[in-house]
């Protein structure tokens, strides 16, 4: 990975981009997502998670002044976790929008051990 990011991680180059759906011309806005080995919190969940830079970081990173060294497991204290909609992860609905994420019934705690069991 290291290899791979500091090739593409150069001024002027992207890691995101803009294009055109052929079906539909639909302008599609896409992006890049960079995955590293999790941290203690994210561990009973899954094998890797997104890296999460830090405000002091963006700056570095976006002129390509910094490198794969500051990417780094986000501090379990950043993270929160809680039970949401089992509509998530349900493709060809229609019905995604932003109560996904809501809270629903239950408690945050228990929704970690569902996860961690």
């Amino acid at each position: 990975m290291i290899a791979l990011l500091q090739s593409i991680h150069k001024p002027g180059r992207r890691l995101w981009d803009q294009w055109k759906e052929p079906e539909t011309s639909e302008t599609i806005s896409s992006a890049t997502l960079i995955v590293m080995a999790v941290n203690d919190f994210t561990r009973p969940i899954h094998d890797r998670m997104p890296v999460l830079l830090g405000r002091e970081d963006h700056d570095a990173w976006l002129t390509g002044k910094a490198g794969a060294e500051i990417l780094r497991p986000a501090p379990n204290e950043l993270l929160r976790i809680w039970p949401v909609s089992k509509r998530v992860n349900v493709s060809g609905r229609g019905d995604d929008d932003p109560s996904l994420i809501e809270p629903v019934e239950g408690e945050v705690n228990a929704a970690r051990a569902d996860y961690c069991n």
